[in-house]
């Protein structure tokens, strides 16, 4: 966004708006969630992939979009957000080590991966389902999971690399359907946000069970978004936890796909890397606010330089930086 030179007259002393005191609102309460918090992670990394277009799998449209949504979500939410759309197998490879890499440089943090796009489930010869990340130039299974396998993303070398990592927290929502046995659904158990949520914790939860066809539907972002916006805080103390958002997701998007999507949730590594609960603080929904200038005398006029639209009182603006000319 362009930047423009200060004008020459400036507003009244006065002059406000509704913007400014929502603003310092959402300071003071975030201010105050970390003072009650400060075992909490302080820093926030977070990947966000999306495949619409598969060259060889059935097309997910809106899945870019998806992942668009969430990734201007997170970063709302403060999390420094890596983007990936349409990725083919070498990118989509790259991404993940370079989160790797990323991650690997801020210990103690936060971090969050979301992939919107195809899952598979392969099983091996001793019976172990194995789980897929599809990217968009893969092959099918058939005739050849040679192929395949070279070119998706195994699982199993995401939870080994993500285990690997010394960041306090990792979240892993697949916004796909496949099983993996190294995670294991069990029943997210709700617990007050306490120190012990701040230990390490390695959470994961899938939109759907193996062999679930892949929703053209986009239900788990949707409900995503809407758990982050703060519909989760069951407990009602402006944190959405991990077992919140798990059990969320788990009754909303299984009761409106009417049965036909199962999410997953899972928590893997050994020792006291299960312990903690990851916790989002709640994230403000992304609504336009009306604008108002009070001003004296009261006649004057008042302009906004960076926008076509003319200022007029109780005008609706999404949330932004607004260069004004009284």
């Amino acid at each position: 966004m362009r930047d423009y030179p200060p004008t020459t007259r400036s507003p009244h002393p006065r002059g406000r708006t509704m913007g400014s005191l929502l603003f310092a609102l959402v300071l003071i309460a975030q201010t105050a969630l970390a003072e009650r918090y400060d075992f909490l992670p302080p820093k926030h990394l977070a990947l966000v992939i999306g495949v619409s277009d598969y060259a060889h799998w059935p097309g997910l449209p809106g899945a870019t979009a998806d992942a668009r949504r969430v990734a201007d979500l997170l970063e709302r939410g403060g999390f420094a957000t890596m983007r990936v759309l349409n990725p083919d197998a070498k990118a989509l490879k790259t991404a993940w080590s370079d989160f790797i890499e990323k991650a690997s440089s801020q210990p103690g943090s936060a971090c969050i991966v979301y992939y919107r796009g195809h899952g598979e489930t392969l099983i091996d010869a001793a019976g172990g389902k194995n789980g897929w990340l599809v990217p968009m130039d893969a092959g099918l299974t058939q005739p050849s999971q040679t192929d395949f396998s070279r070119q998706a993303l195994r699982v199993e070398t995401l939870i080994g690399e993500a285990l690997g990592l010394n960041v306090q927290h990792l979240l892993l929502l697949f916004d796909a359907a496949f099983a993996d046995e190294r995670l294991s659904d069990v029943k997210p158990a709700l617990r007050l946000l306490g120190p012990s949520s701040g230990h390490p914790a390695r959470q994961a939860i899938i939109a759907g069970n193996a062999f679930e066809p892949a929703s053209k539907r986009n239900l788990f972002s949707t409900f995503l978004v809407r758990a982050l916006t703060g519909e989760a805080d069951a407990i009602q103390d402006g944190i959405v936890s991990g077992t919140e958002l798990a059990t969320y997701l788990g009754n909303h998007v299984g009761r409106a796909a009417g049965g036909e999507q199962h999410p997953q949730y899972a928590v893997f590594g050994t020792g006291n890397r299960g312990m903690g609960d990851f916790a989002f603080e709640v994230i403000a929904p992304h609504q336009a606010a009306s604008l108002y200038v009070d001003t004296q005398p009261s006649a004057a006029r008042v302009r906004i330089l960076n926008i076509k639209p003319k200022f007029t009182q109780g005008m609706e603006l999404e949330p932004g930086r607004y260069h004004l000319e009284v």
